[in-house]
């Protein structure tokens, strides 16, 4: 059989695959940011759409979002506005350096200003009002630095100050007492303890400030006259009373007068009772 009586035989064309056109019609007809669908939550998913739907292309979106952290990274931290949550105010101060938590400050004292805290109840409230301003561990080491130097120039000024009453009293009241000035001194002493004032002074820086120590040497000397005199006046009161108990309009109670002894019986008893 020769090749021209052959007889070709061709094969039908392959008819259109339904499924593959629907698939293809499909996806392009559904956005491009579909399939995040799949990999986020619904939540997540819905928060970003608006995001999403401000791009055409996953590529655009990209880009954009490129850009964005350019420009993000050329502002630095934004501060959080005044209707800005505790939560995000409190991320803020954390991304600038300021610890967790107040108590995770660290700060060391420095040796030559012999600072300690005397009351760690006040200095841990003091660290969370600190930390609630937000500053960071550098800033709060640097407060604290600053606060113990003018703590330390303060005493140092207060320490010069009493030195210099002590001197001014000692040349004082060396020159007035003469003599007595050791015996005068332990006596004021005497009375400040007496009267309860030294621990008040010493904790003050008063005590040895001229004007306290002769405040309280007129007062003790001042006791010690009103002792004196109150105990002559009881004898006098007393003297009177015994003349009057002497007399017969005290004794004799038919006397014309001893009404008016007994009233002036009652008169010097009172005035006795009010001196003592």
């Amino acid at each position: 059989m020769s090749d021209e009586n052959a007889t070709t035989t061709t094969a039908p064309a392959a008819a259109a695959n339904p499924t593959t056109e629907n698939k293809g019609t499909s996806e392009a007809s559904a956005p491009w940011h579909s399939g995040y669908a799949e990999r986020l939550s619904p939540d997540t998913y819905e928060a970003a759409k608006p995001l999403f739907e401000k791009y055409g292309t996953e590529e655009e979106y990209v880009r954009g979002m490129g850009e964005q952290a350019k420009v993000v990274g050329k502002k630095g931290l934004i501060k959080p506005g005044k209707d800005a949550t505790d939560e995000e105010r409190g991320a803020f101060f954390n991304e600038l350096g300021r610890p967790e938590k107040a108590e995770g400050y660290a700060w060391s004292p420095a040796e030559e200003s012999k600072f300690h805290i005397a009351d760690q109840e006040r200095y841990t409230e003091a660290q969370g009002k600190l930390h609630a301003l937000g500053l960071t561990q550098d800033q709060y080491a640097g407060v604290m630095d600053l606060y113990t130097e003018e703590l330390g120039n303060l005493l140092g000024k207060m320490h010069e100050q009493q030195e210099g009453w002590r001197s001014e009293s000692e040349a004082t009241f060396k020159q007035e007492w003469g003599e007595d000035y050791a015996r005068e001194g332990k006596a004021v002493m005497a009375e400040t303890e007496k009267r309860g004032l030294r621990e008040v002074l010493e904790e003050a820086g008063l005590i040895n400030h001229p004007g306290i120590i002769r405040l309280i040497k007129d007062a003790k000397d001042g006791t010690a006259e009103d002792a004196v005199e109150k105990s002559e006046a009881v004898r006098s009161i007393d003297a009177e009373l015994d003349e009057l108990k002497k007399t017969d309009a005290w004794k004799n109670a038919r006397h014309p007068d001893h009404t008016k002894a007994k009233a002036k019986y009652q008169a010097l008893h009172r005035r006795k009772v009010g001196v003592s």
